[in-house]
């Protein structure tokens, strides 16, 4: 390996770097929303007081939940890997002092319309003249929704950089 390279990811994984804890804690964050709505969901759908006899054993009972949840996280999943990503770089900016992240915030909000305009995407090729009042409702509710999720992480990360580097230097 190239020693630059080297120094490069030496340098990078140090417990030290504030845009690596920033990216860290966004991850988990962008992955702890869906956990706290599917929970959530789970207990509102259940209030139902008539006991039921369970068919299948606990095992299947934890298989079939693990795959549900698994059906449910996957897209969170690769969101929350991108919004790592992309924090680690709008942090490390940040940090050198040559952005303030506000194009994170432009980049979710844009993630946010890409997204709307995937699940139209049928529609507008089937039905090309009916598509455009769908297009600017769910695809402006997608971008607003985006620039919302855009900006809570930057403040979450602007607050991590803020409190890691106010940490005693043997503590991130």
């Amino acid at each position: 390996m190239h020693p630059k390279l080297r120094q490069y990811f030496t340098d990078l994984f140090q417990p030290t770097r504030p845009e690596l804890l920033a990216a860290i804690v966004n991850t988990f964050l962008v992955l702890a929303v869906p956990l706290a709505l599917y929970v959530a969901a789970a207990v509102a759908f259940n209030t139902s007081n008539v006991a039921r006899a369970r068919v299948s054993t606990n095992f299947e009972f934890f298989l079939r939940t693990i795959f549900e949840l698994g059906l449910f996280f996957t897209p969170f999943v690769a969101l929350a890997a991108v919004s790592g990503w992309r924090t680690l770089v709008h942090a490390r900016r940040y940090c050198e002092q040559h952005g303030g992240g506000w194009q994170g915030v432009a980049e979710a909000g844009a993630v946010g319309l890409f997204i709307a305009l995937i699940v139209l995407a049928r529609g507008i090729i089937t039905r090309p003249l009916e598509a455009p009042p769908y297009i600017v409702v769910y695809g402006g509710a997608a971008l607003l929704i985006g620039l919302a999720v855009g900006l809570a992480l930057r403040f979450t990360a602007i607050l991590v950089i803020n409190l890691a580097s106010r940490a005693p230097s043997g503590r991130a």
